[in-house]
């Protein structure tokens, strides 16, 4: 009886430190809000990571190497990461339109480069 009231004590000591525990850790790690929140623009911590995947995107040794990775571990990551790449520059182009590469968040501006660079391709001036 009295290894039983030990163990229900020490139980019960051990969840009223956790509880106190729990509540003091975001003072301990607490985020540093300007670098992952601006409200009227895009963060800097947004632009960093935007950077990087931008820089892993264009150059191909460093693509095929993430690509690589990211498909031994699971074939649907690489679609998954472009397709959150591409919703993430989406996002930061409709956050900041005045930003580097404001043409992204005018309406139809893809279309047209798209068109553009196919004329190019195929040889026909203009046709778009």
């Amino acid at each position: 009886m009295a290894s039983a009231k030990r163990i229900g004590l020490g139980l019960i000591s051990l969840l009223v430190a956790a509880a106190v525990w729990l509540q003091c850790v975001h003072l301990v790690h607490a985020p540093r809000v300007a670098s992952f929140f601006r409200p009227g623009g895009v963060a800097p911590q947004a632009r960093r990571l935007a950077a990087r995947h931008l820089r892993l995107w264009s150059e191909p040794a460093l693509r095929e190497r993430e690509v690589a990775v990211m498909r031994a571990r699971n074939a649907e990551w690489d679609f998954m990461g472009r397709t959150f790449l591409a919703a993430g520059l989406a996002n930061l182009a409709l956050r900041d339109p005045d930003g580097p590469d404001r043409r992204r968040a005018q309406p139809g501006a893809g279309r047209r480069a798209r068109r553009r660079g196919a004329c190019a391709r195929l040889g026909v001036p203009a046709c778009g």
